[in-house]
């Protein structure tokens, strides 16, 4: 039934481009074909623990640390059988709705351990991460305070603090998703040094691209630009000027929208970096992250099959701007948000909260967690309820379609009257004169 509305939803979302009647063919095939990446076929899952991982590179091993291995081997056939096939009793959770739509579909992979000394349980997971846990299932007190690999659901996007465990899966399959450390040194996660004075001193931004001495692009070994990173970026809230959601659009055709995210314009001296440089404005923008810098090239198969861990990263407006569009493929559309000064405050406080928060683990979505969608419900976080992006009388499913595709988005925050009509197009022919503007 989920699966027959899911599709439904998608075909009834009607600003869909020939791009996005694809994606829905890869959503299709990926719902109705073989298993979910959270999906286990066996209970022989001990055997499979201690073989290397497809992908990794030379010299690592999937192989678990012994303890690891002692505890998840320590599980009779019949045992794992249990751990796999059951799913957690949700009956009692509270479907309050927080910021979109219904609780409990943001999607976490995490080893960790969990702590039933308190009440309600903590898992921590290895990054650091510490989730209030609502319900699990009974035979996870079997493990106690053991290492284990879970499958969970935080209780939104925005608020990614408590968490559903559902089953546990095989640690080795949170390798096969996990990005190496030479992409989290190229997709950074901007971080917050400090919040004092009114003022956020940010570390991380991504500041501009590097270029060479006659002016051209700098690229890397293999081929993709190069990002000057700064530390010790200094943020007023006070000279926050605009807040918009922002829709990435081919500048070819067939025209559609291929990212939704949010970019924030400041009053001179609003943002500066430590050396004194100044930058206009601040794009947040949720992203997924490549396995390795050899193929850092987006899949939509494996994006709707949720094979991405996602981060946030926080950019410069010069850098982005000059990142998407300079090569003349994108045009920018920038839709002035109409909220209040407050509003538009506690905007630009959620999103910089929401872009430093340790997110490792967090895996792609396209109905659930997706640049766009989390884009709205941010924005959505600060609207009067009258307001809010909300579900109506048909499945949910169809209303989280409409705010998954940035074209779709945005005429739903234009019929709310939630933003303005779009500025002219930011596209390689203007973009300098657009940043010399605003």
């Amino acid at each position: 039934m989920n699966k027959t509305l899911a599709l439904m939803a998608l075909l009834l979302t009607s600003a869909l481009t020939l791009a996005h009647a694809e994606a829905i063919e890869n959503l299709r095939t990926s719902l109705w074909g073989g298993p979910s990446l959270g999906t286990a076929e066996t209970g022989e899952a001990p055997a499979v623990l201690a073989q290397p991982v497809a992908g990794m590179e030379a010299g690592e091993t999937g192989a678990l640390p012994s303890e690891d291995a002692r505890v998840l081997n320590s599980f009779t056939g019949g045992e794992w059988d249990e751990i796999f096939a059951r799913r957690a009793n949700y009956s009692g959770i509270s479907g309050t709705t927080k910021e979109l739509f219904s609780d409990y579909n943001t999607r976490y992979i995490v080893n960790g351990t969990m702590n039933f000394a308190v009440n309600p349980p903590r898992f921590t997971a290895d990054t650091g991460k510490v989730f209030i846990v609502n319900s699990y299932p009974d035979w996870l007190r079997k493990i106690g305070n053991k290492k284990v690999c879970v499958e969970g659901f935080a209780r939104q996007q925005d608020d990614t603090s408590e968490l559903i465990i559902s089953k546990v899966l095989p640690s080795a399959q949170l390798a096969s998703v996990t990005p190496n450390q030479g992409m989290l040194e190229i997709q950074k996660t901007a971080n917050i040094i400090s919040s004092t004075g009114g003022k956020y001193v940010l570390g991380n931004v991504a500041w501009n691209l590097k270029h060479n001495s006659n002016g051209a692009l700098a690229r890397d070994q293999y081929g993709y630009f190069s990002t000057e990173w700064r530390n010790g970026v200094t943020v007023k809230p006070d000279l926050l000027e605009n807040a918009y959601f922002v829709k990435m659009v081919a500048d070819t055709e067939p025209r559609y929208g291929s990212h939704g995210l949010l970019i924030f314009t400041f009053k001179p001296g609003g943002v500066v970096a430590a050396d004194g440089k100044p930058a206009r404005g601040l794009a947040v923008s949720l992203d997924a992250y490549y396995k390795d810098r050899t193929n850092m090239n987006y899949s939509p198969v494996d994006g709707l099959a949720g094979k991405y861990m996602v981060y946030y990263s926080v950019s410069t407006m010069e850098r982005y701007l000059e990142f998407k569009i300079r090569d003349g493929n994108n045009a920018l559309y920038f839709y002035p948000l109409i909220v209040s000064a407050q509003q538009r405050r506690k905007l630009l406080d959620n999103a910089l909260r929401k872009a430093t928060e340790n997110k490792l683990g967090e895996m792609y979505s396209l109905l659930y967690n997706s640049c766009t969608n989390a884009a709205i419900s941010m924005i959505n976080s600060v609207l009067e309820q009258s307001r809010k992006i909300s579900a109506g009388w048909l499945p949910e499913i169809v209303y989280r379609a409409s705010v998954t595709f940035p074209d779709t988005a945005a005429a739903v925050l234009l019929k709310k009257g939630v933003t303005q009509q779009p500025l002219p197009a930011v596209n390689q022919s203007n973009f300098i004169k657009f940043l010399a503007r605003n």
